[in-house]
């Protein structure tokens, strides 16, 4: 009876516009700085499940967030650029972000406002150009950094194959070093030649040993992975994200997520049966996975079979208000697939 009466007030709430599915279950995220090469461009055109309520976490750009060395680089804010006399010329600006862009080069905001502040001085990159050309033409400690700002440069205005040739010099001189590598894949993967960067983001991820930047570079190549319809290989690539993540539950719904979101929903079956046994006995992993199996069984028309997996959900997440209105939800989008609305509130 007390489930009757709750699940009745799901489709009174349901029916005023309150508890949306797309709203309870959030969409997939696409979130990546200036990288985005991972199927996350797919946000908003399926709901994606998610393991535990959480929510997924905003993965940035491998490798662009750091120095070479794996050391983090200081926050770098406009603010300070001014001064009791105003701003500072542009002239010295230009010095400044000059040697924060070749100090960290795989990193894209000094860039970004080097290019900025020369448009802004020059109406064009031109000078930009040729400054970088002659720092990269000398040998030094500023040679690489200086390649790999220069290929940036090209990007930046709009020559991209000057950005690919240079890019690949960089890493001709210096193969072990991941920075240039990483920045010819996210190129190529913008310019939509997916394959491409994934050979140059696994040859990156030999020599990417900040444990943060390994993390996000297996979900670019996972994503990519799938993209390119290679499952076996995103299954490779999920095993070791799991492993990293010491068998995390979310961890381990990743594939299955990402294959939800593609419309892959007989392989994300597979993935979410897997999860399910794996978490038999522990309610607060087996409820979520038990919602997203049911979704996914939904998706396929398995109605019967959908509604039972949740039923089972229900059971589960006792305590977890939540997590048990997701579920709620999910059985009412059911229910008005099949026209057995009248049979959801006799329950």
């Amino acid at each position: 009876m007390l489930r009757a009466r709750t699940l009745a007030r799901a489709l009174t709430l349901r029916s005023l516009g309150v508890a949306s599915l797309a709203a309870s279950l959030g969409v997939a995220s696409t979130a990546t700085a200036d990288f985005n090469p991972f199927g996350r461009g797919h946000a908003g055109k399926h709901p994606t499940p998610h393991a535990g309520g959480a929510a997924s976490p905003k993965p940035r750009a491998p490798g662009v967030a750091r120095s070479p060395s794996g050391a983090a680089p200081p926050t770098t804010s406009d603010s300070t650029e001014k001064t009791d006399k105003g701003d500072k010329s542009t002239d010295a600006l230009i010095v400044r972000y000059t040697a924060l862009a070749l100090g960290r080069p795989g990193e894209p905001f000094p860039l970004e406002r080097l290019v900025e502040l020369y448009r802004k001085r020059d109406g064009n990159l031109d000078q930009l150009v040729n400054e970088l050309s002659a720092r990269a033409d000398k040998p030094g400690p500023d040679h690489y950094a200086a390649l790999v700002v220069l290929a940036a440069a090209y990007r930046g205005n709009a020559e991209p194959d000057r950005a690919v040739a240079t890019y690949q010099r960089a890493i001709a001189d210096s193969p072990k070093n991941p920075v240039a590598v990483l920045a010819l894949g996210r190129l190529l993967a913008d310019q939509g030649d997916k394959a491409a960067a994934r050979r140059y983001f696994d040859e990156a991820l030999a020599n990417v040993t900040v444990d943060t930047d390994r993390e996000q570079l297996l979900h670019a190549l996972l994503g990519l992975a799938l993209d390119l319809r290679d499952f076996d290989g995103a299954k490779h690539y999920a095993e070791e994200i799991v492993r990293r993540a010491k068998g995390s539950f979310f961890a381990r719904a990743e594939l299955g997520r990402e294959l939800y979101v593609r419309g892959e929903f007989e392989r994300a079956e597979v993935e979410y049966r897997e999860i399910v046994k794996a978490a038999a006995g522990d309610n607060r992993a087996l409820g979520p996975a038990l919602k997203d199996l049911g979704q996914t069984l939904a998706k396929e028309s398995k109605n019967a079979e959908a509604l039972t997996v949740l039923k089972r959900a229900l059971d589960a997440s006792a305590g977890q208000s939540g997590l048990r209105r997701e579920i709620l939800d999910a059985m009412v989008e059911v229910h008005r697939a099949t026209g057995g609305i009248a049979e959801l509130v006799l329950l």
